[in-house]
């Protein structure tokens, strides 16, 4: 749900010039303020069903599924769909496992199993009864045998799961001291084995062949226990049917609770996992009284849920696996298989509280709250009140085509837009204003002031520079001064196609097809940059590099000369560039069309991301990048705005999907 506030609305008139008070319509958003990626795979990717009971990744690297349609194999990009035409056993896979010697087991919806020694699978029917039941997991003890839990006719040990099909020798365990009901089994690190039921935890105990009621004091006993899993800790945790989560600390041996009130997505437990920074992951079911999905609870004791409301398609979850990259690879009841791969990336969208999708500028006031210029007007993004503030037209009387946001000294912020010029918002006053001097001065067009802005600057002398169709405007604001500069001055064009002032507070200046100049003073100077270009962006990195995007030639690298190139034939998305950042690591990101680059130049390597690995945006609005106060880097685009952590990206050194 949205509460919106419309603020009352002021205007001063003052010797020509408007001025807008503080005037704003406040979205109080009650829904999650941003929405992480999840890499969905379904039908239409490939995958046979769409219902995703079990998942492992083998030690060849191969993710295997179990669907309700059979098995599947997933090697990153395909699919290969395995049925009982392959010589699996008849019904879906409700449990996938691979064995010490690489072998995988497949458990059947209908009780049979399969399986599949890398070149062909075997179905195995163990007994006549077993055929009608349901296989729920496997586990291989300290010796090599393979334990199989049923829900109905208890458990199966198999001595020698490698020997062929017609040698295979089992025992069969099943009510007594264990019980029919199997949910789940666990093989704990000091070789003790665990068998969830109905009657509770079994332990198995080897030297009398037999069960014991496993019930550590303090763990309550009114909710039936579904899954247990032991962390790299070696803590015990407890997950319920409806009854929430239960730690118990290895050393202590005190328990720890945990439901929805503590931030639990769901009080109905059906996996535990744990990834490769030591979080702890939960897999949900929904149903009348919780809403399911993911919850994660860090090594501090932080939750953090994952629902159908951030990002997450379904909140009945089958399982979860954290691969090998540190991904968590997810099944689920009706939307197939997902991979979460972090939140490197996470986006932000009308959905979440954007006046509009078409983020063209990006900046940051001195409260620390985020501003995005659109195609609909402002929006002011507070993070810790999870509050949107909008200006636009209707509201505010001020353009809704926003181009450039750039801070002052001061902690103003000068706005660019395509139609109507220069406008100041003031921090002290909070007030919106135009300038006169500056929209004044715009070149007339067919006998019409054309007050489109083609780029802005401000520097530390409280110059604001505006990139103009025709020529270059300088105001200072201080002394409320204006000149303007053509090509005769210096300038590379009288079209000015990009501007940025560098650490040393020296203004530089791209020009259509003509290249680059830079102030010297109150004059210009051109740079060669060898050949007609275009620059669309400029940036500094740490070491005092110039990064020029063009419009048509990829990057240039420049300190006094053109010391490097990147285009398409390097590894680029594309050669038009609309953007370009620098991360806290001197790392390079170049915003396309098409997606984003990111340039390792020590390395000479260039990773590509776009919607698989997170950046749903992809095509990039033109100098839309900017670097907060905690080193993110905002990127905007055509869908939203895109943050990206630069330290929660995998550094692998593998190219992201």
């Amino acid at each position: 749900m949205i509460f919106t506030v419309r603020l009352r609305k002021e205007i001063i008139r003052s010797y020509g010039r408007i001025i807008f008070l503080f005037i704003g319509l406040i979205i109080y958003n009650f829904l999650p303020a941003q929405t992480y990626f999840f890499d969905h795979y379904g039908p239409e990717q490939g995958l046979e069903s769409s219902k995703v009971h079990s998942i492992i990744q083998a030690k060849d690297d191969y993710i295997w599924l179990g669907t309700l349609s059979g098995a599947t194999r997933f090697d990153g990009i395909n699919f290969i769909n395995y049925t009982t035409e392959d010589g699996l056993a008849p019904k879906g896979v409700r449990t996938v496992f691979e064995d010490n010697s690489g072998n995988i087991w497949f458990g059947h919806i209908g009780g049979a199993l399969t399986r599949f020694n890398g070149k062909e699978f075997e179905s195995i029917f163990i007994t006549d009864t077993l055929s009608g039941l349901v296989i729920s997991s496997f586990i291989q003890d300290e010796n090599g045998s393979l334990w199989i839990s049923t829900y109905g006719d208890g458990v199966y040990k198999i001595e020698n799961p490698d020997d062929k099909i017609n040698r295979i020798k089992y025992a069969h365990y099943k009510g007594g001291r264990l019980g029919d009901r199997v949910f789940s089994s666990l093989l704990l690190s000091d070789g003790t084995l665990y068998f969830v039921t109905d009657l509770g935890i079994k332990e198995y105990k080897p030297e009398e062949n037999t069960f014991q009621t496993y019930l550590p004091k303090g763990l309550d006993t009114y909710f039936t226990i579904s899954v247990l899993f032991e962390d790299s800790k070696k803590n015990l945790w407890f997950g319920t049917y409806n009854g929430g989560l239960y730690k118990m600390d290895y050393k202590t041996h005190e328990f720890t609770f945990i439901d929805i009130k503590d931030g639990l997505a769901a009080n109905w437990i059906t996996s535990i996992i744990e990834d490769k920074s030591g979080n702890i992951w939960t897999g949900h079911w929904d149903n009348k009284y919780d809403k399911g999905g993911i919850t994660r609870i860090d090594a501090n004791g932080n939750l953090k849920v994952y629902d159908k409301l951030n990002g997450l398609l379904d909140n009945k979850i089958y399982c979860l696996v954290c691969d090998k990259e540190n991904n968590i690879l997810i099944g689920t009841t009706e939307h197939g298989f997902c991979i979460f791969k972090g939140e490197q990336f996470i986006s932000y969208t009308t959905a979440n509280g954007l006046i509009d999708n078409q983020v063209s500028a990006i900046t940051e006031d001195p409260d620390g709250q985020l501003w995005f210029g659109t195609n609909g007007g402002i929006t002011v993004y507070n993070s810790e009140k999870e509050v949107f503030l909008h200006y636009n037209q209707i509201n505010n009387h001020i353009s809704d085509q926003i181009r450039f946001l750039r801070n002052d000294p001061d902690g103003n912020i000068w706005i660019g837009t395509a139609d109507q010029g220069v406008i100041r918002y003031d921090n002290n006053t909070h007030s919106f204003e135009y300038i006169d001097a500056i929209n004044q001065s715009f070149p007339l067009i067919g006998g019409i002031l054309f007050q489109s802005v083609q780029a802005l600057e401000t520097d530390r002398d409280f110059n604001v520079y505006v990139g103009t169709l025709d020529g270059l405007l300088w105001y200072n604001s201080k002394e409320k001064t204006i000149t303007a500069r053509r090509t005769v001055d210096g300038l590379p064009s009288n079209n000015i196609s990009a501007l940025f002032v560098d650490s040393r507070n020296t203004l530089w200046v791209g020009g259509e097809v003509n290249g680059l100049s830079k102030k010297v003073g109150d004059k210009f100077e051109r740079i060669d940059v060898a050949g007609e270009v275009t620059p669309t962006c400029i940036t500094e990195d740490h070491d005092g590099k110039l990064w020029i995007g063009t419009a048509a030639r990829g990057v240039l690298c420049i300190k006094d000369t053109i010391i490097a190139r990147y285009s398409y034939t390097e590894g680029l998305l594309a050669n038009l560039i609309n953007f370009i950042g620098v991360d806290d690591n001197n790392l390079i990101y170049v915003g396309t069309n098409k997606g984003l680059n990111k340039i390792v130049p020590g390395e000479n390597k260039i990773f590509t991301y776009t919607k698989k690995s997170g950046f749903t945006g992809i095509e990039t609005k033109n100098n839309a990048t900017y670097k907060d106060l905690d080193g993110n880097l905002w990127f905007g685009t055509a869908n939203g705005v895109v943050r990206y952590n630069s330290r929660l990206d995998k550094h692998t050194g593998i190219e992201p999907l």
